[in-house]
């Protein structure tokens, strides 16, 4: 399985990126001639005569292919983990009420710990703080 979400995010990134960046045109600067504008004309020109479409319409075609193949790899990967989804869901979010661990006690903005103390569990030290203590 994680070689093919490895595979998946690779060529996406691959091919995402390397149309972007010959989009922008930064073969001169650093890629020579595959990150060109020039170039990628012309392989979506030569693309677009090869499958019968217009070079214009190819990177929308791509786009529909990517989120097709992502539709089909998360489909797989919630296949392979349905267990562990279903358990996930069954406990965070299956109408379950949220239980709030803190609450406003009306005080002034004060929050406390539901439960956390009764009303004589805390007993206040008075003394003053020392810092010099042998």
């Amino acid at each position: 399985m994680r070689l093919l979400l490895i595979g998946w995010a690779g060529i996406l990134v691959a091919t995402v990126g390397w149309y972007w960046l010959s989009r922008l045109d930064v073969g001169p600067v650093f890629g020579g001639d595959l990150l060109a504008r020039d170039f990628n004309e012309t392989v979506f020109l030569v693309y677009g005569q090869f499958l019968g479409i217009a070079p214009e319409r190819l990177p929308v075609v791509l786009a529909g292919g990517f989120a097709l193949d992502t539709a089909v790899v998360l489909a797989t990967l919630g296949v392979y983990r349905r267990r562990a989804i279903a358990t996930w869901w069954s406990a965070h979010v299956a109408h379950q009420p949220v239980q709030r661990p803190l609450q406003d006690e009306g005080g002034g903005g004060r929050i406390d710990p539901v439960g956390a103390f009764g009303p004589g569990d805390v007993v206040g030290d008075h003394r003053p703080l020392r810092c010099d203590r042998r």
